[in-house]
């Protein structure tokens, strides 16, 4: 974000219209290394570059930024995605991203459409014009070309915010409290903080400020727009899913900065305009500083003596090529600690690795235990791992219990009893090997048949 913010404030100082010199070589490759730094690292992250470049074509489109400062930003990301894709293998969430298509989009739209498109240079039809193309472009790519079910789980919660669409796998996440909406006390807190108030003026004096000057659009620079409209992403972002204001609270802080620019304040004297920030940042310490020593007053230590119990009889007790299944972030803890192979995990943006977690927890649904039994031989389980409290339905509220969302997904077992609370009863063929009041441990015993050989006389 840093670096697109200083290329773009740099080429509007300079107006750069060279691609090939030794500033925009430095500022590509900056782009490039720290965006695939952050690709390799969380694989979200690609959603957040997706609304950079919406942000960029719009800067692009009203004339805010010139063809090469876009066409820096778009090489420097274009790059940035080649490399992430050759240190993941070619991983295809992102090699179908809605990021990926958009990049080669703007791209063939910018470096090509623009240059034969009849109209003066920078030109509103101009820009507009290869704007939508790219945006065009990218939606074909995405749904007839680059077609993946890796990042359909991400649509469907975004679908399930605005209908009554629920699955399986969406009701996975939604269940989660940081997966909801953001709640009324994030809004609260920010605002007994005075951030959000703060923000919130001064984005209605910088929009007034760009309709009362006579110079319009260079009355707000470049890099303050390219953050407006970044905020205004996260927001969405932020609103729809709690756990994006990870991108929202630090922006509102980024754009809180200008208040103490005498730029934007210069019709203050100084000598008032500096003791009001001193003023505003003690109104706004004082919040801060409770809620941070609120935090600290939080003391805990970690412990899981049901979790450590387990994996101690995995290491002791089990074949060191038993392979196991169960809760992802069980699975996880096994593999790290015994180095048992397993079945399933937490990289749950693949879709093949969905299909497979999801059969893993039918152990949870009301289906017949020998169809359970039949989908889990198939996947190879020697050891089913399962957690009581989701078995008897005891940790989540209604609606989100796991037996919930199976009710909601497998509809004609709904008149069933829940399966999970038969196995560990040690119905044949699960033999129940390990228990204690948090985990049990099902064996998978194949059902046989012993054939006696005939004497012969």
């Amino acid at each position: 974000m840093y670096c697109v913010t200083w290329c773009i404030q740099t080429n509007s100082l300079t107006n750069i219209t060279a691609l090939k010199c030794a500033r925009t070589n430095i500022q590509i490759g900056s782009i490039a290394v720290l965006t695939s730094l952050c690709l390799t690292m969380w694989q979200f992250s690609q959603f957040l570059f997706a609304t950079q470049i919406i942000a960029i074509l719009i800067m692009f489109m009203f004339g805010f930024i010139n063809r090469t400062s876009t066409l820096i930003i778009l090489i420097g990301q274009m790059l940035a995605v080649i490399q992430t894709l050759f240190f993941m293998f070619g991983n295809e969430l992102l090699l179908s991203s809605v990021l990926t298509c958009l990049l080669i989009a703007s791209l063939i739209s910018i470096l090509f459409l623009y240059p034969v498109i009849s109209a003066k240079p920078d030109s509103f039809a101009r820009t507009s014009v290869s704007t939508f193309a790219a945006v065009i472009v990218a939606i074909i790519l995405k749904t007839r070309a680059l077609t993946t079910n890796d990042d359909a789980h991400i649509v469907n919660i975004l679908r399930s915010k605005f209908s009554s669409f629920r699955d399986f796998h969406t009701l996975l996440y939604t269940c989660s409290e940081e997966f909801d909406f953001i709640g009324w006390q994030s809004i609260v807190e920010l605002t007994r903080t005075c951030l959000l108030p703060l923000v919130i003026i001064l984005l209605i004096l910088l929009f007034l400020r760009w309709l009362i000057s006579p110079i319009k659009y260079r009355a707000v620079e470049p890099h303050i727009v390219y953050n407006v409209l970044q905020l205004g992403a996260f927001t969405i972002m932020a609103t729809l899913i709690m756990r994006l204001k990870l991108f929202f609270t630090p922006h509102l802080c980024i754009i809180a900065a200008i208040v103490a620019s005498r730029k934007y304040f210069h019709m203050i004297p100084g000598k008032f305009h500096y003791p009001l920030l001193i003023v505003l940042m003690g109104c706004m310490h004082i919040s801060g500083v409770m809620n941070i020593l609120a935090e600290h007053r939080i003391l805990g230590e970690f412990s899981d003596v049901g979790l450590e119990e387990l994996l101690e009889w995995i290491s002791e007790k089990t074949p060191k090529d038993a392979v196991f299944a169960g809760p992802m972030s069980v699975t996880a803890a096994i593999l790290l600690s015994s180095k048992r192979p397993i079945v399933n995990h937490p990289h749950y943006e693949d879709a093949r690795l969905r299909e497979r977690t999801k059969k893993v927890y039918s152990v949870y649904s009301r289906k017949p235990p020998e169809e359970v039994f039949k989908t889990l031989s198939s996947l190879g389980i020697d050891y089913l791992v399962l957690l009581q409290g989701w078995c008897y339905s005891s940790n989540n509220r209604i609606g989100c219990r796991m037996i919930d969302l199976w009710d909601v997904e497998d509809g004609e077992n709904r008149n069933r009893p829940p399966t999970c609370p038969q196995l560990l009863m040690g119905q044949f063929p699960f033999h129940l090997a390990f228990t204690n009041p948090e985990y049990a441990v099902l064996k998978l015993q194949p059902p046989y048949i012993e054939l006696k050989g005939f004497n012969k006389y």
